[in-house]
């Protein structure tokens, strides 16, 4: 796919970050995240010490990522920022 046969994203990087952004919201699972935060020993002295989880399953999340395949690159490090997550990595 060349650069001109990208699809176009309403707002640009920031609509599609947001976009993303609304969708691992929408697949988190606070249960999973409290299961996942225990395992890998999130607490004082863990070797996970201050880990966030947002608890999205890996099939999941794979299908996110396969469906946002053509999301422009600086629109996916713009979403991977933790700053840029807002509420979803206070979890």
């Amino acid at each position: 796919m060349t650069v001109s046969e990208r699809p176009s994203f309403v707002g640009g990087a920031r609509g599609a970050t947001e976009a993303v952004r609304l969708a691992l919201a929408a697949l988190a699972e606070p249960d999973v995240a409290a299961h996942s935060a225990r395992f890998f020993q999130t607490g004082l002295g863990g070797y996970g010490e201050g880990d966030r989880f947002l608890g999205i399953r890996v099939p999941d999340l794979r299908a996110l990522a396969r469906a946002q395949r053509a999301l422009p690159l600086e629109a996916a490090f713009h979403a991977s920022e933790p700053s840029r997550l807002g509420p979803l990595n206070d979890r």
